[in-house]
């Protein structure tokens, strides 16, 4: 990567970061059962492009620090949950981005596929990494919106991992669908000039 396109990504990386605690720490406020706190991480995928073990360490990054710094601002538990940023930049970097190079030409339905195929598969691995700390260290209470629903579940008989396991089934596949859907809105909005830029790494 020419110097030039590495002080760019040096730049884009950070605004990644901060769009994920943005988009984070809103929805946390409200209380919505979704997060889209890795948005800025699929869209940072999106934007190198192509999948590899450089890129895979930038999104990475962008998301551990996202959860790290989000944990100090608005969700203390939220630093527990690194794991499940970097399982989601490996999907963006290792699932997504291959997938939309190859197909995303073939037009909508190719995209529609590409987009709700990655986004159920993100949203699956996200859940399986985030079940266990949100079971074992947190005991199902991670003050975000999915707590009601996992609440209301074990008020009609499931027991707590039950409970936050299908929480986890039904929120994070959507969650990390409609992120995919936001990341390929806001790729779409950036100017061609900074893509190629930084594609060209």
């Amino acid at each position: 990567m020419r110097r030039t396109d590495s002080s760019i990504l040096h730049l884009v990386a950070p605004a990644c970061a901060v769009l994920n605690i943005a988009i984070g720490s809103v929805l946390y406020i409200t209380r919505a059962p979704i997060y889209l706190d890795n948005t800025g991480t699929i869209l940072l995928a999106l934007l190198l492009g192509r999948a590899g073990l450089k890129p895979f360490l930038y999104c990475a990054f962008v998301g551990a620090v996202s959860y790290l710094l989000g944990g100090a601002i608005y969700k203390p538990v939220l630093p527990w949950f690194s794991g499940t940023a970097i399982a989601v930049a490996a999907c963006a970097v290792f699932i997504l981005v291959p997938l939309y190079n190859r197909y995303a030409r073939f037009g909508r339905t190719a995209l529609a596929a590409v987009v709700l195929g990655s986004g159920v598969l993100t949203g699956l691995v996200a859940a399986l990494v985030s079940l266990p700390v949100a079971v074992f260290i947190f005991g199902g209470v991670t003050g975000s919106g999915s707590t009601l629903l996992v609440a209301a579940m074990q008020a009609m008989g499931a027991k707590l991992l039950e409970a936050s396991f299908w929480s986890s089934v039904l929120i994070e596949p959507v969650d990390k669908t409609l992120q995919i859907i936001v990341s390929l809105t806001l790729l779409n909005a950036t100017p061609a000039v900074l893509r190629d830029r930084l594609a060209r790494g």
